[in-house]
């Protein structure tokens, strides 16, 4: 599992500014949900990989990102190829219709879910999570009045540090489990059900327990809600920076005027 984690190089998206990359995000996901059209949710997908390109990310990332949420897509596009019984019918498979329609439905919803979980990996790929904090806090600093944008930097920066720890962490209850023969992917469901309970509980317990020990170092340094805070961390902005905001705003422009235009 790949996905939270940052992957170090010497690239034009590391050198960035983290308000730069999140802003580049937030019109990615934007543009992403612009429009259903197939061929729109193609274009935004293969924007992601160039991302992923430029910033020398592993290639292998991106399959490992798709395969760790294969389930999640899977069903996203199963559910939509079903649901949807509108068009001209190709074939009848269970009891269900499955028409061209409902498949164009399918890989439209397939795309775009696909193209945010690796938007989101290409950011925290290239973006260190004290980094990533500072930008979110930055981004949201305009609106101090009305939101705590330092205290929600703080949560997601800590989701997103808390991520993959406790993958790892399943990860390592599922070995123990197999080492004291305890093995259910080769029952039915039911018992399959009762291993996934005897991995979360012991999971959710570790959850409990790393938030009190981070509470306690929290407080253990005087943090204070609200408080002002200086940051080891320091942003610095750059030309590049300037440049790659001005062309992230005028693709939103350009995708927004195109929707418009498309009614």
């Amino acid at each position: 599992m790949v996905f939270g984690r940052y992957y170090p190089a010497a690239s034009f998206w590391h050198r960035r500014d983290p308000r730069v990359k999140v802003f580049a995000l937030m019109v990615l996901v934007v543009m992403a949900l612009l429009d259903q059209n197939l061929w729109w949710q193609v274009l935004v997908f293969t924007a992601c990989l160039g991302l992923f390109l430029t910033a020398r990310l592993p290639g292998m990332w991106v399959l490992s990102t798709l395969r760790s949420f294969r389930w999640l897509l899977g069903l996203t596009f199963l559910l939509n190829l079903v649901i949807n019984r509108e068009g001209n019918q190709l074939f009848r498979v269970a009891g269900f219709s499955l028409t061209d329609y409902g498949l164009r439905i399918a890989c439209t919803y397939f795309f775009r879910l696909a193209a945010l979980l690796l938007g989101g990996a290409w950011l925290m790929g290239t973006t260190e999570p004290i980094l990533m904090v500072r930008g979110i806090a930055g981004l949201l600093r305009p609106l101090r009045r009305w939101l705590p944008g330092e205290e929600i930097a703080l949560v997601i920066g800590m989701a997103l540090r808390f991520f993959p720890l406790l993958l790892e962490e399943a990860g390592e209850i599922t070995l123990a489990q197999r080492a004291r023969g305890v093995d259910f992917r080769r029952h039915r469901w039911r018992r399959k059900i009762k291993g996934l309970l005897a991995m979360i509980i012991p999971l959710f317990l570790s959850v409990l327990r790393r938030s009190g020990e981070i509470t306690q170092a929290m407080e253990a340094r005087g943090y204070v809600p609200g408080a002002f805070r200086t940051s080891y961390a320091e942003l610095g902005w750059k030309n590049g920076d300037t440049l790659t905001a001005g062309l992230s705003f005028l693709s939103l422009l350009a995708g927004l005027t195109w929707r418009w235009l498309a009614g």
